[in-house]
Formats: structure tokens, C-alpha cells, sequence
């Protein structure tokens, strides 16, 4: 969903790139082409195109079945990006991961700001957090970008399932006590973009603004 969004917007810029004899040539790798949780695979993929920036909207995002999955989501979420920061370092990329709010556990009553204190509570949330420090800990330039309730054209999301079961139910029964800023992925890909220009690093947390319960 994140990664058609920002293959999109960065073909944009390179079509306006190259009427102002800048050069933007963008890589898009989806799963049928690299799968992350394939160490080999990946240091192949990267040492071979060795690219100056390297974005990872990779992730297993299914919150459920990270729970009865955990094998799998500890490989996509965690050492996924620990083999990508790896390649990364060896060849000179500054990487930009795609993390969540779901590293906090949510009592908070105020919008969660970089510097508070993770602790997730579900096994997506765990991993995900593996995956932040897998980063920072093999990687000489990166930059952390936590997000919230994506929705979006491209993939599943909370919005496209209300819409579909609506469709289907005269009633939907849906919590009231989890609060979020919902963040369209076609903005938080323009969002990277002006991130990747200013060539920042660290941890960033970017959503839309507002916010509203799942009711």
C-alpha cells in the first residue's frame, strides 16, 4: 500500500527530475522480486543495484496473526531490516524504515512523541521494535519513521473493511477505546520525500492530522 504510493510519487519526481538535469532512478522491489527475510537474497539485491537510499515499506502488519505467526513476523519485522541495514553499511546507503505506533502501549492520554519510552504490548509491536533497533544497530545512516492506521488505494486497511462489511451488515460492532490519527498513505509518501531532501536521521513520528476512535 505504502510502497506502490511512494514507487508513484518518486517516478513523478524523476519524469521532473530530468528536465532539470537531475538524476533519480528509483528500484522497486516488491515481494515476488526480494523477499527480506533471505539474507543472501538481499545483500545480493543490494550490493548489486548499490543504491544511495533504500526505503523498507516491508513489514507483516497483520496485528492477529502476528500473535499465532510469530515466526513469521519475527523474520519480516525484525531481521528483515537487520539483513537490509547490513547490506546497507556495506555499501555506503542511508536507509529509511518504515516503523509504528504500535511500540508504545497505548495507556498515554497525549499524542506519543519520539523521545517516550517504548513498550509494546503485542507481538507486532515487539517485532516491529526489533526491527527499529536492528537498524540503528547496523546502520551507519538511517532514519526511523513511525506511523499510524495507514489506509490507502493499494491494500488492505481498517477503512476498506468498514466499507466492505457495511456492505454486507445492517450492524458493525467496533471498539470505541482506541484512538488514532488515521495517515493516507499517498500523503506519508509525500511526507518521506520532503524527509529524504532534508536528509534526516533518527526517529520521526509522521501521521495525518486529527484524530478519531476505530467507532
Amino acid at each position: 500500500m505504502l510502497g506502490t504510493d511512494l514507487t508513484i510519487l518518486l517516478r513523478e519526481k524523476r519524469a521532473l527530475s530530468s528536465s532539470h538535469n537531475e538524476e533519480i532512478e528509483v528500484i522497486d522491489a516488491p515481494h515476488e522480486e526480494l523477499d527480506i527475510t533471505l539474507e543472501d537474497e538481499v545483500s545480493d539485491f543490494i550490493s548489486r543495484h548499490t543504491p544511495d537510499i533504500i526505503i523498507n515499506c516491508a513489514a507483516f502488519t497483520n496485528v492477529d496473526k502476528c500473535e499465532t505467526e510469530r515466526e513469521i513476523a519475527f523474520k519480516v519485522n525484525a531481521l528483515g531490516p537487520k539483513y537490509i541495514a547490513a547490506a546497507a553499511k556495506e555499501c555506503g546507503a542511508r536507509v529509511i524504515h518504515i516503523s509504528t505506533d504500535f511500540v508504545f502501549d497505548g495507556n498515554s492520554d497525549s499524542p506519543y512523541s519520539e523521545e517516550d519510552q517504548t513498550n509494546p504490548l503485542s507481538e507486532y509491536g515487539r517485532t516491529k521494535l526489533e526491527g527499529e533497533r536492528n537498524i540503528q544497530n547496523h546502520c551507519n545512516a538511517f532514519l526511523i519513521v513511525r506511523t499510524s492506521w495507514l489506509f490507502g488505494r493499494h491494500g488492505t486497511n481498517f477503512v476498506e473493511k468498514m466499507l466492505e462489511l457495511a456492505g454486507h451488515n445492517k450492524e458493525l460492532s467496533i471498539v470505541t477505546d482506541e484512538t488514532g490519527s488515521p495517515t493516507y498513505t499517498a500523503d506519508l509518501a509525500g511526507a518521506l520525500w520532503t524527509l529524504i531532501k532534508q536528509e534526516c536521521e533518527g526517529i520521526i513520528h509522521v501521521a495525518n492530522e486529527g484524530s478519531c476512535s476505530r467507532y
